[in-house]
């Protein structure tokens, strides 16, 4: 009978979980980034941002690019796809991680915080977002678990080290970032091993396991990219600030665990830090390393990975023998309404400042005719056959991944010049750097896309363009540049709630003219 109602809780919980999430679906723009290398994979090009082009690794989740491949392959949805992917996802993390609650906590206390973990806003949000994720979580937990069960029962045999060295690789071959768990956690299996037995065979067929796939995919990327670091790590650490990495870390505390902080002294954290052996270095080194990349401007995704561990540690912290358990429950009840508060209120009753919500972010992407999805795919529709009308993006996902057309990266995460030579625009991850018009002249941009610009059939033509910010801002102009060095006129695209995109023509193309002389956009020459 309990062991039925046990079982009742868990499917609850999972069920509850799944469900959120597929009601809180979206998809942010940096998903369509992998998508399109993915897309060109399928297409016989290699992962790669525009065809027939040098390389360049813009997406960091080599695992999940490759996983993305396939609907590319069978023609099937890739988001949907993906979406389901990141559900599996979701309901391995949080199986593997009630194993973990259960060997270290009582069942009450387990369950509950797997409930909370499970109705995490943010952890249902990217469950079903597109991106790399959650995913990342379950293996991280994946291989937490592997190493309780190798805590149980030692090494069994050498095909059972080989297979946790595997393991451990899947971590760094879907972000550059799993090399922090992986590493410490093999080095502890391996002394753990070395002290317990005279046979060395098990040490060696974990590092083999793990280093094979490892090992042959730095060397893959080296050549065929021509470094080991992905372009991204250029782009993203140009001008970091420390001070925004420890908002977003006090931002992200203050809006999950606050009654936490609140109610129990901080000095009695130590002694539950103690108790969490390897797991108190990863939230540690964690938390260090989003300080020191200043954060991610993606409403708390980068938590995601050591949140089952965030929830463990509250679960030690608060289940404490001195502790009341009606104390403790209440603690976790105030807990799980500030997620409720988190959801209802990020992004729309307060400011957020560089960390953007998840509804902003679905916004950008989702909205009909001006959102990005629709953009790409008006564009596309409008030329109606490949093209080779290249383009300067700032929003490098949705809109060249629907329009199928080559482009130039404005923020350099595509774009191994802009990464490192790129004038400092910001200090938000992702956004630090800019291309000028100069250096897209050279790459033979035809349109400049970057600031979506829109305008009213009223607008046309526009007056005195060279003195309107957001033209110039659109044609990356800095103070006393004249327009027309750079951009020769500016092109007006319908959309379908009746409003026009405005885009900067560079260089002239028989596409463009070819649309103007069908008056399926109009043209505005530059005096």
């Amino acid at each position: 009978m309990k062991d039925r109602r046990l079982a009742l809780t868990l499917g609850g919980i999972f069920l509850l979980s799944l469900t959120g999430a597929w009601l809180l679906r979206f998809c942010p723009d940096d998903a369509f980034i992998t998508f399109r290398y993915a897309q060109n994979l399928a297409l016989g090009h290699g992962p790669v941002w525009n065809a027939g082009e040098q390389p360049v690794e813009g997406y960091s989740t080599f695992l999940w690019m490759l996983l993305m491949s396939l609907p590319h392959f069978l023609h099937l949805d890739v988001l949907l796809f993906a979406r389901l992917a990141g559900l599996i996802s979701l309901a391995g993390m949080l199986g593997f991680a009630w194993k973990i609650f259960r060997r270290q906590l009582d069942k009450g206390p387990s369950l509950l915080l797997l409930a909370l973990l499970g109705t995490h806003f943010t952890l249902m949000s990217f469950a079903t977002s597109g991106m790399e994720t959650v995913f990342f979580g379950f293996l991280v937990v994946l291989n937490a678990w592997l190493y309780e069960r190798f805590l149980q029962r030692g090494m069994q045999s050498g095909f059972e080290a080989f297979l946790m060295g595997l393991a451990l690789a899947l971590l760094p071959l879907t972000r550059p970032e799993g090399a922090f768990f992986a590493l410490p956690l093999a080095g502890v299996v391996a002394w753990k091993i070395q002290k317990s037995t005279t046979n060395r065979a098990p040490i060696l067929l974990l590092l083999l396991g793990f280093g094979i796939p490892v090992v042959s995919w730095l060397v893959w990327k080296i050549a065929f990219y021509g470094e080991i670091l992905p372009n991204t790590f250029y782009a993203k650490t140009g001008n970091v600030s420390l001070l925004k990495g420890m908002l977003y870390a006090g931002l992200f505390g203050m809006s999950f665990f606050l009654p936490l902080v609140l109610v129990f002294p901080l000095k009695n954290v130590l002694k539950s830090v103690r108790a969490m052996g390897i797991y108190a270095l990863w939230l540690m080194g964690w938390l260090v390393y989003l300080v020191v990349i200043g954060g991610d401007f993606m409403e708390f995704r980068m938590w995601i990975p050591v949140l089952p561990f965030i929830y463990l540690l509250a679960g030690k912290w608060i289940f404490r023998p001195e502790v009341g358990r009606f104390r403790g429950f209440l603690v976790l009840a105030l807990l799980a309404l500030s997620n409720l508060v988190h959801g209802f209120s990020f992004g729309k009753l307060y400011y957020t400042g560089f960390v953007i919500s998840r509804g902003r972010l679905d916004h950008e992407v989702a909205e009909p005719a001006r959102g990005l999805a629709d953009l790409g795919r008006n564009l596309a529709g409008l030329l109606g056959r490949p093209s080779d009308l290249r383009l300067a993006v700032s929003q490098a996902g949705a809109l060249p991944y629907y329009a199928g057309l080559p482009c130039t990266d404005i923020l350099g995460l595509n774009d191994a010049w802009v990464a490192r030579n790129g004038k400092i625009i910001s200090t938000t991850p992702g956004h630090q750097r800019s291309a000028d018009p100069a250096y897209l002249q050279t790459q033979g941009v035809n349109w400049i896309v970057g600031r979506l610009v829109y305008a009213s059939k009223a607008d046309f033509p526009t007056e005195n363009p060279e003195q309107r910010p957001e033209i110039r801002q659109l044609c990356l102009l800095e103070e006393g540049q004249e327009m027309t060095r750079f951009v020769h006129a500016l092109l007006y695209i319908p959309l379908r709630d009746g409003s026009w995109w405005v885009a900067a023509e560079m260089k002239r193309h028989p596409d463009t003219d070819d649309l103007v002389a069908r008056n399926l956009i109009l043209r505005q020459k530059l005096p």
